[in-house]
């Protein structure tokens, strides 16, 4: 079991997922580490990611899904600068969806 422990926990918002590929995608859909959109990565109407590789303890473990967040970027708001993964999850969804429709163009929702 993975034992990291985060002081802030992980909301899945997506935004790791959006700014660097997996391991395991990589070498599964043979897609770059950076600048290719995963196709495992999908997003529901409230704004919560998921993957679809991630679908054993096994592999959210390996992937840290759900461990917490330990994203390194910095937001500013109004000329003051934060922590990303110190924010509230309202937030980073918003964040992430905002980064996804830069990078791709689009946001990909899965219904259900």
């Amino acid at each position: 079991m993975n034992d990291r422990q985060y002081k802030n926990k992980c909301t899945q918002c997506g935004f790791c997922c959006i700014m660097e590929n997996c391991p395991i995608a990589v070498k599964k859909f043979n897609i770059e580490q950076f600048g290719e959109k995963c196709p495992a990565l999908k997003f529901n109407d409230l704004g919560v990611a998921s993957c679809s590789l991630a679908h054993t303890t096994f592999h959210k473990v390996v992937l840290g899904i759900g461990v917490g967040c330990c994203i390194k970027a910095r937001v500013y708001m109004k000329g003051d600068k934060y922590d990303f993964s110190s924010q509230p999850a309202a937030l980073k969804h918003e964040y992430a969806k905002a980064a996804l429709k830069q990078k791709y163009g689009q946001i990909i929702v899965v219904k259900g």
